[in-house]
């Protein structure tokens, strides 16, 4: 655990492959098994896949370690395609409204930073070494504590909306953590979001939405991607791939060059 930078991220994706994969033998690990999980599972392909490559580097390293004498080959579903879900202005007015304020506050956070759900549940109001913290002084929401390390999944820091800014200086500070429920930090808001969601009668939507939904508007009003890739700690390569398209300026240049006549 000590070379694992995202340690929070390890232990969801544990939980989720134990109720499975707990009582079974290294043995037993074949593609049959692996199409079962998938079939189990019943959720987005991606999240299999990250789940599933997590117990391949879990049997390579009981080889490596000899710990075992034989790897099994660990059978990943297609990668699929990316999830077009965003909400609208009306369906985040309809998802605040059945919301309760300690959600409320993650969906506000999340739809002006375009943050991953850990990263905004872990933030506190006082810098912090081992988690992201809110410097309302400066305006600037730091995702990373002092003393951690940057993974592939980004945090970084951003310089909050003036809105956002100026609602949070209002926001009464209970316990440590930005997003609390009764004084008590929230290390999961997967339930009670989920509850938010059927209270407002949507389909589809995820924590991870409200992500897809910000990035796409933001393309949508015209941001560019080099101020997408800085802002929302995204590679450049996702941004160009999944939300691009949004843009109305994009390959405005290269239509205006293909437009000749035949």
């Amino acid at each position: 655990m000590k070379t694992v930078r995202d340690k929070d991220r390890l232990l969801y994706t544990i939980q989720a492959l134990s109720p499975y994969w707990g009582d079974l033998k290294v043995s037993e690990i074949d593609i049959d098994r692996c199409r079962g999980y998938t079939a189990w599972r019943k959720c987005a392909a991606w999240t299999v896949r990250r789940e599933m490559t997590t117990l391949n580097a879990a049997v390579k390293y009981a080889l490596a370690t000899r710990r075992i004498s034989y790897a099994p080959i660990v059978t990943l579903p297609e990668k699929g395609g990316a999830n077009d879900r965003w909400l609208t202005e009306e369906e985040v007015q309809r998802l605040l409204g059945a919301s309760a304020p300690h959600v409320q506050r993650f969906i506000k956070i999340a739809l002006y930073t375009g943050r991953r759900k850990t990263a905004i549940t872990r933030l506190k109001w006082m810098p912090s070494l081992d988690s992201g913290w809110v410097d309302l002084d400066t305006g600037v929401i730091h995702f990373l504590g002092k003393a951690e390390a940057e993974t592939k999944k980004r945090k970084g820091l951003v310089r909050m909306p003036a809105t956002l800014h100026e609602e949070m200086k209002t926001w009464v500070q209970e316990g440590s953590h930005v997003v609390s429920f009764k004084n008590t930090s929230i290390h999961r808001i997967d339930k009670a979001f989920r509850a938010a969601v059927e209270r407002a009668e949507l389909k589809d939507v995820t924590p991870h939405t409200l992500k897809h939904t910000v990035v796409t508007w933001a393309f949508k009003r015209g941001m560019t991607l080099e101020d997408a890739t800085a802002y929302f700690a995204t590679s450049r390569e996702t941004l160009e791939n999944v939300y691009r398209s949004y843009s109305p300026d994009a390959l405005k240049k290269a239509a205006g060059i293909m437009d000749w006549k035949i």
